[in-house]
């Protein structure tokens, strides 16, 4: 509006986005060049627009790395009232999780698992004639597709998950708890709604949100916020004496195991008060809870005790002799005796963890073992999708996005050169990419450096560099890069080295294919003589290696791809092609090829089918693709063009990409055929690498520009299409 000021009818501010105002600088009358564009939710303090910002107006408000489409979320004048009311300063609390969250933001790359940070500002608003300026932060925005967006909505249609997927979500949750803690931020507020889940719900991100109430180190607070249901009851103390030392890393963790039994159990651990003086229920008496979980009564009795021992209502004993705990330990005997007592919770993340996930992985195991005997895929699925070629010519919407120069972060740097396998995507849609002589970072298509590993030289970095073969996103182990003889986890923002897989007394083979798997990073080493296979080994901590597993490929290994049903492993010997099938019970099906060539490229369907591409066979240069459902392999058709890259997009459907074309599998008149969606000139610089998110797919080109397709069914990509 033209007067800088927004206005809405009530204090939820339901109706903030009506005419997609623009957002005005309060404090100096600057426009930011930003729209709200609708309202994304409401929660107890502050209401969620969606927001897109005019590129060709940049405001010093945003960081540089800002994307199009974000998050705007508005503190509510109720919420003012409040916090004034207790006589505390509103400003105050919104600069905690402006601190919060700009801390998290200087890792390079930020972590995947708490919601990025791009901005924040105040804004004058209009509530029914009474004029508020309100804070307001420019967030990432989380888009779950039709899986749904937070952690409620996808548990509560899943009516409590499987073991695979609670174990990775388990995993990516304690990654964004330890982040916070790393960073010196105790959340305070952990619970299923904020917790933003991106990805199809077979490779999901979780993404912590709302430090609204967050401690952070240097910033003092001393009022009492808690969500009944997952916290702690030292969380209920307030006192004008200063920050209570009873709340700490252990706070959270006692809020995380109640969040690691909803995931579990599909239904909340607290119904009623008994919950802050000491009683806690069992996992067997959850109604929602996936058979998996009930193979082992032994085990299931051993996560009911970590679980429980992580949700104590007592604090360690450290904090109750802390400085200026005392007061706080005395109304605690008084009001809450059981958080001064025994049974004490763990004292941090990672001492829960510890026992929390041998015990899940565990029970994982047991029943991918038992899926495989029934013959049933072990964890929830993308849908999948038999798509047919649209009625009109051409529906599709393409947008070319230039390359954006690195500056200024490496004035000096050439032109980016990026290499397809050396780039991958996140589910959210940042991507990794390990181009020549430089690791970089995109978000929404804007390229950063990031820092080479400690120690090690710039060139002697651009070398090791050079011996990168393949670039995998594998959840909370972060980005591995991985060559025959060297492996760098990017983790955090901290670069880890990582040893290939050894054994005593005998050689190991080049790692030849490798991936992400369900939170571990999967290697493939080559056969040596002393072998009998190439050897199969992975690792779920980045420091240990688990094999190897003998598989009798009769050649050499060249890709990797993860199914519901199992792992495809396709390579080749000499000119002819060898695939094999690897069941989660340890079943192997090795594929007889006849005259299908060598396999680079593979990708595994959402039900039983998988693809896999052959390299381009002479004369003609044409290349094979090969389909494998259960015990068959057959050649489904051939192609007159060289494939770069194989994926499946969030509904199901693979797409296939070459340097000069985007392609998608779709059925017509009965037939499999690839169709594209997009091409360019032989001139331009060529594709190396596609992803997908609700908005279509991405690609990107070896310059580091982009190209965005939107097919005609999109909305089938989307929550409610």
């Amino acid at each position: 509006m033209s007067d800088g000021v927004l206005r809405a009818t009530n204090d939820e501010l339901s109706d903030l986005a009506n005419g997609s105002p623009e957002l005005v600088d309060a404090d100096v009358g600057v426009h930011t060049g930003v729209r709200l564009t609708r309202k994304l939710g409401v929660g107890g303090m502050a209401t969620v627009f969606v927001a897109d910002r005019d590129l060709g107006h940049p405001s010093s408000l945003f960081a540089p790395f800002t994307p199009q489409r974000f998050a705007v979320k508005i503190m509510q004048p109720s919420t003012v009232r409040q916090i004034e009311k207790l006589g505390g300063d509103p400003l105050s609390t919104f600069r905690k999780e402006v601190v919060a969250l700009g801390k998290l933001s200087e890792r390079n790359p930020p972590t995947p698992f708490v919601v990025s940070f791009f901005g924040c500002g105040l804004s004058d608003v209009d509530v029914r004639g009474a004029l508020y300026r309100l804070p307001w932060l420019a967030i990432e925005y989380v888009d779950g597709g039709t899986a749904g967006t937070s952690l409620t909505e996808r548990v509560d249609v899943a009516r409590g998950l499987d073991p695979v997927r609670a174990l990775r979500l388990v995993r990516g949750l304690g990654a964004g708890v330890r982040a916070l803690h790393d960073a010196g931020i105790i959340h305070r507020d952990l619970k299923p709604d904020n917790v933003l889940v991106a990805g199809p719900i077979d490779d999901e991100v979780p993404k912590l949100t709302d430090c609204g109430i967050a401690r952070v180190d240097g910033i003092a607070t001393g009022l009492a916020a808690a969500t009944r249901a997952y916290a702690g009851g030292e969380q209920l103390v307030s006192l004008p004496v200063g920050a209570s030392p009873l709340i700490g890393p252990w706070t959270d963790v006692h809020a995380l195991s109640a969040v690691v039994w909803y995931l579990v159990a599909g239904e909340q651990w607290c119904i009623d008060g008994r919950w802050f003086h000491g009683e806690r229920r069992s996992l067997r008496t959850a109604t929602r809870m996936h058979p998996g979980f009930l193979d082992d009564a032994d085990l299931l009795d051993r996560l009911d005790a970590v679980l429980a021992k992580g949700a104590a209502p007592g604090v360690p004993e450290g904090p109750l002799s802390a400085a200026g705990a005392e007061p706080f330990v005395a109304v605690c005997k008084a009001a809450f005796p059981a958080v001064v007592a025994a049974p004490r919770r763990y004292a941090s993340v990672d001492a829960f963890y510890q026992e929390l996930l041998p015990v899940l992985e565990q029970i994982e195991a047991r029943w991918r073992v038992r899926a495989a005997r029934d013959h049933k895929s072990p964890t929830a699925y993308r849908p999948t999708a038999h798509v047919a070629p649209p009625a009109a010519a051409r529906t599709e919407i393409v947008r070319d996005l230039p390359p954006k120069p690195l500056k200024p972060f490496d004035a000096k740097a050439p032109r980016l050169e990026l290499i397809s396998r050396r780039v991958s995507f996140q589910p959210d849609g940042k991507l990794l990419a390990a181009a020549i002589g430089r690791v970089v970072f995109f978000i929404d298509g804007q390229p950063y450096l990031t820092t080479s590993p400690p120690g090690v030289a710039i060139e002697r970095h651009r070398l090791e560099l050079a011996q990168i073969d393949r670039v995998h996103y594998v959840g909370d182990l972060g980005y591995a890069l991985v060559g025959a003889r060297t492996i760098w986890l990017l983790r955090a923002g901290q670069w880890v080295p990582l040893a290939p897989p050894t054994v005593q007394g005998r050689t190991v083979g080049d790692i030849t294919a490798s991936m992400a798997h369900r939170g571990r990073l999967v290697v493939v080493t080559a056969e040596t003589d002393d072998g009998d296979g190439v050897e199969l080994w992975s690792t779920a901590d980045g420091q240990r290696w688990e094999g190897p597993r003998a598989i009798p490929l009769g050649g050499d290994a060249h890709a990797l791809a993860e199914g519901p049903y199992g792992v495809l492993l396709v390579g080749s010997q000499g000119k002819r092609g060898r695939a094999a099938f690897l069941a989660p019970d340890g079943m192997v099906n090795v594929y007889a090829l006849g005259k299908v060539g060598p396999m680079r490229l593979a990708t595994a369907g959402a039900e039983r089918e998988s693809w896999a591409i052959t390299e381009p066979q002479p004369p003609l240069g044409t290349s094979q693709i090969v389909r494998f459902d259960r015990s068959v392999a057959e050649v489904e058709m051939t192609l007159d063009v060289a494939a770069i890259a194989l994926a499946l997009d969030l509904v199901g459907v693979p797409w296939l990409l070459t340097p000069t074309t985007v392609m998608r599998r779709e059925i017509s008149q009965g037939k499999p055929l690839f169709r594209t969606l997009a091409a360019r000139t032989p001139d331009r610089a060529p594709f190396v690498s596609i992803g997908f998110t609700p908005e279509g797919a991405t690609v990107v080109d070896a310059e580091g520009g982009f190209t965005y397709v939107e097919p005609s069914d999109v909305e089938s990509w989307r929550r409610g299409g």
